[in-house]
């Protein structure tokens, strides 16, 4: 920005600050607003894409569903490498269990652009999905997410 004439840049790190604040207000404003319920993944994929697809490398989200699937809200829990994920399952339910969400769905992006499972997300899914059995919270999916599409693993019956 520092390029246009007449903004130096102290008035190019306000513009930029501005822009990142109107960024977090509609953040805000979405996960606060009751949606339909989440009753299919493409629901989901919808509503989340724009937020977990524009990185290089893996983020990794949880999102809080309550009773009746209506989304809570979507909480970053971890940023990986290139090529994998670092979650645990203590990051991936304190949020959940912080506002008493009754099910999640976990998903993470691939910058790939390539939806399919690696071994480590098998594993982490299953690591999840046990978790969640012992503190009573529903995995109901795991999304792996491009830009263009995403995987189900509940449609791939790989939960």
């Amino acid at each position: 920005m520092v390029q246009i004439k007449g903004i130096g840049v102290s008035h190019a790190g306000k513009i930029l600050a501005c822009l990142e604040i109107a960024k977090r207000l509609n953040e805000n404003n979405e996960a606060s607003k009751k949606t339909n319920p989440i009753t299919a993944p493409d629901m989901l994929f919808e509503q989340i894409k724009n937020k977990v697809t524009n990185y290089y490398k893996e983020h990794f989200f949880v999102c809080s569903l309550d009773t009746r699937n209506n989304l809570i809200a979507v909480d970053e829990i971890s940023i990986g490498t290139l090529t994998c994920s670092l979650v645990h399952p203590r990051e991936a339910f304190e949020m959940a269990i912080k506002r008493h969400a009754a099910h999640v769905i976990i998903a993470h992006n691939h910058p790939s652009g390539e939806t399919e499972p690696s071994e480590d997300d098998l594993k982490i899914t299953k690591r999840l999905v046990d978790a969640g059995k012992v503190m009573g919270i529903e995995v109901l999916d795991h999304l792996i997410i491009t830009p263009k599409t995403y995987l189900s693993f509940k449609e791939k019956c790989l939960i």
